[in-house]
């Protein structure tokens, strides 16, 4: 009995989930503020450039995932907010801001790298621009955003297209956060 155990908890480990970190390839750019009276947000993620998904077996559509993980956020973190999914153009702006997502690169990393060899091998990764903008089209603030996501030990067994899903939720997670307070973002990353 006490093999079995050991057998099972090494394999939890192998197998344990995945892990996700963001960067900044650049740097943010704060103009303003969002304003204290925002009540309604609309979201606008841009069509993604050919070639810019790489390693993707399923078809999916990134930025309308991105959309809906962001929306689902940021609703969660200002329950005040209305917030509406614009189509998929850059169109005028008609709520208190505009949250405009161009996702530049979603990679779905190497399954076999996941799963063979571990160790943070065979990442998801994406990376977006992310631009807020008032009623009248200002720019309050601008942001490229990475993600990786990994598996820290490898057997992760996850498909490329459930990665990307992953990276694309905490992608969302951490867009929110620019969203909701751009300065107070900009310090926590030059802090780290």
């Amino acid at each position: 009995m006490p093999r079995a155990v050991l057998v099972s908890a090494t394999l939890l480990l192998l197998c344990a989930g995945c892990v996700s970190y963001s960067n900044l390839p650049d740097a943010i750019r704060v103009h303003g503020s969002i304003p204290q009276n925002t009540q309604t947000v609309s979201i606008q993620s841009l069509p993604m450039k050919r070639g810019a998904m790489m390693n993707v077996e399923d078809p999916l559509d990134p930025p309308l995932l991105l959309a809906r993980s962001l929306k689902e956020v940021l609703a969660r973190k200002r329950p005040g907010w209305k917030i509406e999914i614009d189509s998929g153009q850059a169109s005028p702006i008609r709520s208190d801001i505009a949250v405009r997502a161009e996702i530049v690169e979603v990679d779905g990393g190497s399954a076999g790298a996941r799963f063979w060899i571990g160790f943070n091998a065979g990442a998801a990764q994406s990376t977006i621009r992310v631009s807020i903008l008032d009623r009248a089209g200002k720019e309050l603030a601008v942001a490229p955003i990475s993600h990786s996501t990994m598996c820290p030990l490898g057997w992760c067994t996850d498909s490329n297209k459930m990665m990307i899903q992953r990276n694309l939720q905490s992608l969302a997670e951490e867009v929110a956060e620019f969203v909701v307070n751009p300065s107070e973002y900009e310090k926590r990353k030059e802090a780290r």
